[in-house]
């Protein structure tokens, strides 16, 4: 009830009269990187709008590089009650014409984060109280749809079309650089590589490390191609146990930095994976 006295309903907005835009994604890295059709088609309906997308410190770097993104902001959940009132108060200030919240979940932050925006219109789906912060919002969707063309949908309410589904991650000349050494240190240079990343966010969505250690077994046995561990500093643990199961050496990549694991699997032929994050990026 609060919400709806707070909240007044608009209109559908004029893209005409939008000039800056707010994007908000601040869950994890996969949905940022599914997320990033949704940036193209923004920019390429309003290529002089200023869009600004709201990151989370672990998914904001998907974004770097990427030509469709003026500013990325970083929200951090874990920030203190005082830093985030300093946060809201900084994004209110900005004034932004639109927000767009293509969260389709029962969690309310994203829209919170939308309504305490004071975005002159903010769009997002009627869900579970969700479209209190919304005065544009979209019908919940029913049934299952893809995560891009949920978000894209979203888009089209408003008047912004879309027919690229793909997403993108764009590397730098430095990162590219980085990666032909890394390849030639490791012996790697000219060969085909199978990626293997064994982590994954949920610890339900992790194949066991000993049906991945029996996967590189056969891969070594039956073909000519070169095997990588990759993981970040959260996947130590089970890519150790992973090499435990294992006779021979492995090449292993733990990087803390995400964009140096993009650059490896730039290189690779196949990633084998669990339901994750990298999973979408190397798509």
């Amino acid at each position: 009830t609060l919400g709806l006295l707070l909240f007044q309903r608009n209109i559908i907005p004029l893209l005409r009269n939008i000039g800056s835009i707010l994007f908000i994604r601040v869950d994890k890295i996969g949905d940022m990187a599914l997320s990033t059709p949704s940036l193209r088609a923004i920019k390429a309906a309003l290529p002089k709008v200023q869009l600004t997308v709201m990151a989370s410190p672990a998914n904001a770097p998907i974004l770097k590089n990427n030509p469709d993104v003026d500013e990325v902001i970083v929200y951090d959940r874990s920030a203190g009650l005082l830093e985030k009132m300093k946060f809201i108060t900084g994004l209110r200030s900005r004034h932004f014409d639109l927000a767009i919240d293509p969260y389709t979940d029962y969690e309310l932050k994203t829209a919170w984060l939308a309504g305490m925006s004071g975005a002159t219109h903010r769009v997002g789906y009627a869900a579970f109280g969700r479209e209190i912060f919304f005065n544009c919002p979209a019908p919940k969707i029913e049934g299952n749809k893809h995560f891009v063309d949920g978000a894209l949908d979203l888009l089209k309410r408003i008047g912004i079309p879309s027919e690229n589904r793909n997403p993108a991650i764009y590397l730098g000349a430095d990162e590219q650089a980085w990666a032909g050494q890394w390849l030639q240190e490791n012996g790697f240079h000219g060969k085909k590589i199978v990626a293997i990343h064994p982590g994954a966010y949920y610890e339900t969505q992790r194949w066991l490390p000993e049906h991945y250690a029996e996967l590189i077994t056969l891969i070594r046995r039956q073909t000519p191609l070169e095997v990588v561990l990759l993981g970040g500093p959260s996947d130590a643990f089970v890519v150790e146990d992973i090499l435990a199961r294992l006779n021979q050496p492995v090449c292993v990549s733990i990087q803390e930095d995400i964009r140096k694991f993009f650059a490896i699997l730039s290189h690779c032929q196949m990633l084998v994976c669990n339901n994750s994050g990298p999973l979408h990026c190397a798509g």
